[in-house]
Formats: C-alpha cells, structure tokens, sequence
C-alpha cells in the first residue's frame, strides 16, 4: 500500500432502495446501518446475546430487511493476507444417541490488513515550522479487518455462475478468446512516397517490415532524412533480426513524437501484420495510455490493482503468451502496462478449499468495497434451522489509544483551511440559513448600503443598474471622479425614460 495515500472506506453491504429512501447501494447515511444492526437476532458489540464479550458484530437475516447481502465487500483500502474455505460445512454434535443432531457451522474467513497513516503536514513558507527541519515521526496504525463464517466450496460448486474473489488467484488470469483487440503496426519501405512512374516507386513499393503498435523509432538526421511526411530511421527498438534500420523509411503522422527525434507507433498506425492475432491491447496508462504491445489470446498474466482506473488493471507479471513488441521490465523488475479487466478471465480456483488456512505468501492489494466473499451457514443448538451469518470484526495490536492522541497532537497544528470537522457542543442552538428572497448575479457591480451591518459574515448591499443611455444630456465628464455628475431634473428625466 502507499505510505502517504489515504485509504478510502465502504460499508460491507450496501442499502435496498427500500431502506435507503432513495436510490440502492445509498451508503452515505449511517443511521440506516444502526437500524439495520439493531434488527440483527445476536452478534451485538460489545456484549453478545450471551452476555459474553463480543469483539464483532453480525450480519444476518434481520440486518438483510435493510442491506442487501448478496456479497460481502471490504470496509477499507488494504491487502489480503489470509482466508480459508471450507469444502464442506463442519458440523458440530449436539447431544448423544439417537437423539443427538449435527448442525453445521462455517469456518470460513479472509482477514485483511490495513494502514492509517497520518497525513503529512503541508508546512507554508516562513513559519516555524518551515525553519525547523527536525523530522516529525508520523503516527501510524497497523489493523486488521475479519470476515468470518463465509460460504463453503460447496456453495460455490452448486452455483457456478458466482462471482469470485480475485484474491483467490492472486490476481491470476488469462485473455479471453472473443478479446476485440488486433496486431496492427506501420508498414516500413525502403523509399519514401514517390508519385507512379518514379524511378523509385518500386522500392517505396517494397515493404521491409511491419512494425507493431508500440516499437519506438529514433529518425536519423540531415536534411535528406526527411521528405514531405517520411522519415528514414537510424534505430528501432524493439530492434526485427535482419531489418536495418538506416534502410528504412516511415510516414511520421501515424506516429506520435516522443520529443528528440523519437517516435511511438501508436494507434494511428493500423497496417495488418501476418499472421493476424486477435489479443488484449497493452497500454502505457490506466487512463487513456497509448498501446505499448498486445497479449494473444490464451495468454496467462498476473494483475493488480496497484494505480488502477476505471477497468484498466496494473500488468504484473506474464506467466506464458509472447507480447508484441517484446515488454521490457524496469531496474526494480517490474513490467510497464495496464490490461482492460473486460478482456480477462480471472483463476476462480483458490489455492486450497479444505478447511486449511491459506497464507498468502505475497499479500494481495484490495480496495474498499471490492469481493471479499459471500455470506455461509451457521446454525446453534437453538436454532431451528441454519442462519446466514457474518460475523465482521476489526482489531489492531497497535497502541490506539497513544495513535488518537498523536493524531490529535498534529491536528491541532494544521491551519485553518486544512482542517474538515467541527466539534459542536452539547445544547448548542442550530439555526438553517434562511431561503434567500432575491439572488445578485455574478460580477454584478453593488455598493454598500449605509445601513449595513458593520460586524458579521452579511452585508446589505445596494445593485447598480446598468443603462444604455445617450451621454447628451448627463452634463460634462468629470475626469477626477470618473463619472458624469446630473441634476435633480436629469435624473429625473432618466429614470422616467426607462421606467425605473
């Protein structure tokens, strides 16, 4: 996770339209979650229906009157670290002889870790505290998120069709067969455009080569290295076995320039290239990124969420499936590129579904309000048959109570325009704006009126009236004052001639 990025929240369920008053998925009102939980059969915080300490709450069919549990999401920005699934429901035996029942409880779960980082202070130029350059240790706290009693492997079997947590595969996928992309490139020719008849038209006409969206050229210099729209080429990377470069020519405006003589072929370039390959495209951004190489079908890959936008996924890792053009990874290893999620199809299978505990050896990023699973059975020795139950609970082996007051220290130094809360005091009187009986347009010119009060966020304010009127009868122009002064009768006769 990055350290200085705030994590962003979600509720685990999202409202029914019914509950939320107005639109589903409406999370924006936490009085509907208090009555929701208060509508829970047990499970309560602290204490539970036992009279026993609680440190969670539940989720069941009381709480889906109000929220629609279909899936469970996640509350905050962070990494999975653990989960386990059950193949089948465990059972637990109540009673002995014929009497005894075997009612069936989920140990499934997934816990998640996060990271509240206190923000750094943005200091302004001249303070005290920009003279002071003694490094501030900023507060930090480690906790964890646990989503307990989830559905079994059987589940999952008798409903093919659910959807699957991406952390089961590690972000593990594959290009999908009907994936829309194709291998275009820009065809390169041993002469430049030259009209019929030309003694070169035969070699503008002979193509060396096609090279694929996202080959970077370098165009050679001197001025007969570039006629009209072509350029001739000093190198190409990635470089073709058995094309030289100083042969070649190329039309620059179906590439785009990378400044210094360097240029991308980009998605202007859609020469077909043999053997045709359809794939997913490789883009150099999560938002409108130019195309670097394209995955053919099949292809296996790796994905995170790591600067994700829209659908577009971080690129990884490529586990089989030659891109092209060749990708190259960076010093620190890793692969340029983000992948449309559309286009893939994600592993479904987890790394074990027998009751064992699953430790990820590399945690897996996951966003607030992404798939965490889906809500399993549980049924107590009162209970007449098994309950849907979720059982969520945060926790942190961090010092809270030293991180609050740390984060308040801070707080209290952060100037006024950075700060987005007020404390309002008990049997404080709230009071609504009034409606406004009349609107001043803006850049519309006013004054002050004399009776406007002195103190206070209000002003009575007077608006000017803004006339085309002929300047023959206003008098002299007084230039000091930049006005044209007028009688009582010229005023007069002004405001009869517009009505005023």
């Amino acid at each position: 996770m990055a350290d200085n990025t705030p994590i962003k929240w979600a509720y685990p369920f999202p409202a029914k339209p019914a509950s939320s008053g107005s639109s589903a998925g409406d999370t924006n009102n936490p009085e509907l979650y208090f009555q929701a939980l208060a509508k829970a059969k047990d499970g309560f915080y602290p204490m539970g229906a036992s009279g026993l300490l609680h440190g969670g709450v539940h989720f069941d069919e009381g709480t889906a009157t109000c929220l629609d549990q279909s899936e469970v999401k996640c509350i905050a920005d962070g990494e999975v670290i653990a989960y386990r699934i059950d193949e089948q429901y465990p059972r637990t035996t109540y009673g002995e002889g014929p009497t005894a029942v075997h009612l069936p409880f989920s140990t499934g779960f997934v816990l998640v870790k996060h990271q509240l980082k206190f923000p750094a202070l943005q200091v302004k130029p001249g303070t005290e505290e920009a003279v002071d350059t003694t490094p501030t240790a900023t507060p930090e706290l480690t906790f964890y998120s646990l989503y307990m009693h989830l559905m079994d492997w059987a589940g999952y079997q008798t409903k093919p069709s659910m959807k699957r947590p991406s952390f089961w595969g590690n972000g593990l996928c594959k290009v999908k067969a009907d994936a829309p992309d194709r291998l275009q490139g820009l065809n390169v020719r041993a002469h430049y455009k030259v009209a019929l008849g030309h003694a070169d038209r035969s070699a503008y006409e002979n193509i060396l080569a096609t090279l694929p969206r996202g080959t970077v050229v370098e165009a050679a210099s001197g001025p007969e290295a570039e006629q009209r729209d072509w350029i001739k080429l000093a190198s190409i990377t990635p470089a073709i076995d058995g094309l030289e470069p100083s042969n070649c020519w190329a039309y620059k405006p179906e590439m785009k320039s990378l400044g210094d003589n360097r240029y991308l072929v980009s998605e202007g370039a859609k020469d077909p290239i043999a053997p045709t390959q359809q794939g997913l495209n490789v883009r150099s951004a999560s938002s409108k990124g130019d195309i670097i190489a394209l995955l053919p079908v099949g292809a296996q890959l790796r994905i995170s969420s790591d600067g994700a936008a829209s659908k577009y996924r971080k690129l990884e890792e490529i586990i089989s499936g030659a891109p092209v053009p060749p990708l190259s990874a960076d010093s620190s290893g890793k692969l340029p590129g983000y992948v449309w999620l559309d286009s893939l199809e994600t592993s479904n299978e987890p790394k074990a579904h027998d009751g064992s505990v699953v430790v990820l050896d590399q945690p897996v990023a996951i966003k607030a309000g992404e798939l965490i699973g889906h809500i399993g059975q549980y049924q107590n020795f009162d209970d007449a048959r098994p309950r849907s139950v979720l059982h969520l609970q945060t926790f942190t082996c961090d010092d809270l109570p030293a991180f609050i007051e740390q984060c308040r220290s801070l707080a209290e130094k952060l100037p006024d325009d950075q700060k987005t809360l007020i404390k309002v005091h008990v049997d404080t009187k709230m009071a609504q704006a009034p409606a406004a009986d009349s609107t001043v347009a803006a850049e519309r010119n006013v004054r002050l009126c004399s009776d406007s009060p002195k103190e206070g966020c209000w002003a009575k304010v007077q608006q000017y009236v803004e006339l085309k009127a002929k300047k023959a009868g206003f008098g002299a122009y007084d230039s000091a004052k930049n006005c044209y002064p007028m009688d009582n009768r010229g005023q007069t006769t002004l405001f009869c001639a517009y009505m005023l």
